[in-house]
């Protein structure tokens, strides 16, 4: 409705109604069974937590405000939730797909710590073994950061990668600065759109701009997935193994266990 100043000129002007009566100068406890109109519109409650996900268009700029003006993701959201929550890492501003806006600490915590990531890779030409077996077992490319301490290089840590109609689809479990781009770049692919299907377990809405909330049983998995970046690490570092002993692949020194950036 708007800053508390705005709800208590609503409700001295006689603007507020609760199941049929006008407030102005009684005090009255209102819950989740009142029928509360404000200007004779129906209020609809809020939920006490923001847990929901967004299949985000081409164009938007990952974040809730732009000091310039430009058309982002906070554009899309109820505009009760502006300055309550936000997304959940980023996407680039023409990638499509999953993203997920909340205010648990929890949630947030279990996503950006352990939830893996699936992205569908357009790409030109066809996708070579030896490209999906990099992709895998991990591709070294440039630090996004240019700071002197920060210079250099690093290598991902692994995924799963499969070829699928037009291109491939590659999941991870880390999420630095435009790292599937930056990924499909170092090993010869020409990208010419990048979608992400899912976060953990949770599938990107059917509809392009459609946002819905995440039902209780999607909150929950996500939550088992637990927070702990450590613990992702040790899940990539398993597969790798892994997929060493069923390929024959070598790791490589301190690829299992390469440190996050």
């Amino acid at each position: 409705m708007g800053t508390r100043a705005r709800v208590r000129e609503a409700l001295e002007s006689g603007r507020v109604e609760v199941d049929g009566v006008d407030l102005v100068r009684d005090r009255t406890l209102v819950d989740a069974t009142c029928r509360v109109r404000v200007d004779g519109l129906q209020v609809t409650p809020l939920p006490s937590e923001v847990m929901c996900i967004y299949h985000k268009p081409a164009g938007l700029l990952t974040t809730m405000t732009d000091p310039f003006g430009r058309a982002c993701v906070g554009d899309v959201v109820p505009p009760a939730w502006q300055g309550r929550c936000g997304p959940v890492g980023r996407l680039d501003k023409e990638t499509t797909g999953a993203l997920v806006f909340t205010d648990d600490g929890a949630l947030h915590a279990a996503i950006t710590g352990a939830a893996s990531k699936r992205y569908r890779l357009t790409v030109q030409g066809p996708v070579s073994d030896e490209q999906l077996r990099s992709l895998e077992e991990g591709v070294e490319i440039t630090r996004a950061r240019v700071s002197e301490a920060l210079r250099g290089r690093f290598t991902t840590a692994p995924g799963v990668a499969e070829r699928c109609e037009g291109g491939l689809r590659l999941t991870i479990w880390e999420g630095r600065n435009r790292q599937v781009r930056r990924m499909a770049r170092a090993v010869g692919l020409r990208l010419t759109h990048l979608h992400r299907e899912a976060v953990g377990p949770i599938d990107c809405p059917l509809e392009v701009g459609t946002l819905r909330e995440l039902t209780e049983a999607e909150v929950a998995s996500l939550h088992e997935l637990g927070p702990s970046r450590v613990e992702s690490d040790a899940r990539t570092a398993q597969l790798l193994t892994e997929r060493c002993a069923r390929g024959g692949l070598d790791p490589g020194p301190g690829q299992a266990g390469q440190a996050l950036e």
